[in-house]
């Protein structure tokens, strides 16, 4: 006969997983680009029209995330030294952290308590395209009726993937990919600046994790051949790309950079351009979806012309 846990038990449990949400290491690098939406958040605060909940739309990599710590610290009104501990703040990644039905009823009822220091509290939900289906119907409940002093903040690269209704109640802010002018003082090299496609995020990663450049380097390769290989060929350097690993997050993450490589090769060949793209934002859509990464590999290396 299992054993009923005591509330007492089960009150613990709650606070681990709490704990567990809010413990995040912010690695503090300076915002590059999208400026002019750094301007108009810092408005938002200052005119005190504040919505309850933001959804931060556009590119992979461009910094939304980091942009939303920045809009976190205007609202908290703390610096950067306070933000990773503040106790009015929530963070996650949806990318990385396993964001249940049962985390984000823990987060929304945090979000319903006054806040013990600032003004409000806020919560930052990054790749939120990635939350489960209940953990999104469970964030719609709460953006339907927001209770409490909060502030909600979403980003996410894929924003057809989310719910249509929890896109219409989050006021929109969009962001461009950033150019190699505003990138310049970053330090890339030109190989780096390039493979990043105006993604600093991207440039940042490729900059000081050497075995990723030369992997992106190679994929980059790959995709400018493939078209002259045969569905044989292709799925022989597919084994080589993505052998070695069977944890299903890095399968999605090996994925996406194979993705971006062959955005990259669009981006330098117009006339293959349109056929690409197609199979690209389609594969990204099922990787979003959870569909098995290396299924979907097989499918683009399948159709890809």
């Amino acid at each position: 006969m299992p054993v009923k846990k005591s509330a007492t038990a089960v009150k613990r449990r709650k606070k681990e997983v709490m704990e567990d949400v809010v413990r995040v290491v912010i690695p503090h690098v300076a915002f590059v680009g999208n400026g002019a939406v750094l301007r108009l958040l810092g408005e938002f605060v200052a005119s005190g029209v504040v919505a309850h909940a933001y959804g931060f739309f556009g590119p992979a990599q461009v910094g939304k995330t980091r942009a939303a710590q920045e809009f976190a610290m205007m609202l908290l009104e703390c610096d950067w030294g306070r933000l990773a501990t503040h106790p009015d703040l929530v963070m996650m990644d949806a990318e990385s952290d396993e964001v249940s039905v049962v985390v984000m009823r823990e987060v929304v009822g945090k979000l319903s308590q006054s806040p013990l220091y600032a003004k409000r509290r806020v919560a930052v939900i990054a790749n939120a395209e990635l939350l489960s289906a209940d953990a999104a119907n469970t964030l719609l409940k709460t953006l339907e009726e927001p209770r409490g002093n909060a502030v909600m903040i979403l980003t996410s690269s894929r924003e057809d993937v989310l719910l249509p209704t929890v896109v219409s109640r989050l006021a929109v802010v969009r962001f461009g990919s950033v150019s190699e002018g505003e990138m310049s003082g970053m330090g890339l090299n030109r190989e780096v600046m390039a493979l990043a496609q105006g993604a600093p995020g991207r440039a940042l990663r490729l900059q000081y994790e050497p075995e990723l450049l030369v992997k992106m380097t190679r994929m980059t390769e790959w995709w400018e051949r493939i078209a002259t290989q045969s569905v044989a060929e292709r799925f022989v350097v597919l084994d080589e790309f993505m052998s070695g690993t069977t944890v299903f997050g890095e399968l999605q993450k090996m994925a996406g950079t194979l993705l971006d490589a062959g955005e990259y090769v669009c981006g330098r060949s117009s006339e293959r351009n349109v056929a690409m793209v197609r199979v690209i934002i389609e594969a990204r859509r099922l990787l979003a979806q959870n569909a098995q990464p290396r299924a979907v590999m097989e499918w683009v290396v399948t159709n890809v012309v």
